[in-house]
């Protein structure tokens, strides 16, 4: 029986095992690089939050802040941002172990961000009192930008459906691709930039000169995890299309989790297999 068992070990690592012919055909290395658009869907409480804050501002104190921001005449309003564009790069490799089934890694660069938009305006019939309103603008907007600048080691399980199609559709056409795995990453730096507009022009007193560094808390891990998943196309040139997704787990390490904001990245990239030009 201990024979038998040691029987089956070693056919499951030559299973593993490429021939030298083989190895051409079934490793796949290269690099992508293309536009990537992050953005972090801020949660009701984190907004909730931001009215108390206006509120204690006012040095006004209520469990209902909304309302009684609207009923003294000041309308506020926080919205996250979806549209913020930058770009993502990569180094790939992977092995097929048939024509259905692979396994893949790739050195990662990656911005996450978490951009808020808010404006605020007071009413004719405000409640404020007067001594409270003076020198300051009836209306105002304001962008705060929190990036935080990744390096990634993601893994990856990848289907070439277009081998349920036939063995031989990649040759002729192009070889699809279906991948989802364990994306693991390093925070190298994050970095916040405010922008204060009143009257249609900047407010010196509350905006940042450009971005500034935001140091990370020391309790706070650097090496982190999330989920990666997308689609690609390669062609038999070895030119490469692909369109990815990543989800980090807790990015900001926020404790509870009914106060954790929905943070993603999508990427749409351009890449090129260099195995195909040997």
């Amino acid at each position: 029986m201990h024979s038998f068992k040691k029987s089956i070990v070693c056919l499951l690592l030559l299973a593993f095992i490429p021939s030298s012919k083989a190895v051409a055909g079934d490793l796949s290395y290269g690099i992508k690089i293309g536009g990537a658009n992050s953005f972090t869907k801020f949660n009701d409480k984190l907004k909730d939050a931001l009215y108390i804050e206006a509120l204690q501002q006012l040095e006004l104190q209520s469990q209902q802040p909304k309302e009684v921001l609207k009923q003294i005449g000041l309308n506020l309003a926080v919205n996250s941002r979806m549209w913020n564009p930058w770009f993502g790069a990569a180094l790939y490799m992977e092995y097929a172990f048939n024509h259905h089934i692979g396994l893949g890694a790739e050195l990662l660069y990656n911005r996450f961000n978490a951009i808020i938009n808010g404006a605020y305006d007071v009413a004719d019939n405000t409640k404020l009192p007067a001594e409270q309103l003076e020198g300051q603008p009836k209306s105002a907007s304001f962008t705060i930008i929190l990036t935080t600048h990744t390096i990634g080691l993601p893994i990856l399980l990848t289907w070439y459906w277009t081998g349920a199609i036939r063995p031989d559709f990649k040759e002729n056409y192009f070889l699809g691709r279906l991948f989802a795995g364990l994306h693991s990453f390093y925070c190298i730096s994050r970095s916040q930039k405010v922008e204060c507009i009143a009257y249609g022009k900047e407010v010196k007193e509350y905006s940042t000169d450009g971005f500034k560094d935001v140091p990370f808390d020391k309790s706070e891990k650097r090496l982190k995890f999330g989920f990666i998943g997308g689609i690609s196309l390669e062609f038999p040139s070895g030119l490469l299309i692909e369109l990815k997704g990543m989800i980090p787990y807790n990015l900001f390490n926020v404790p509870n989790k009914d106060d954790r904001s929905l943070v993603a990245s999508i990427h749409f990239s351009l890449g090129l297999n260099l195995a195909k030009l040997y």
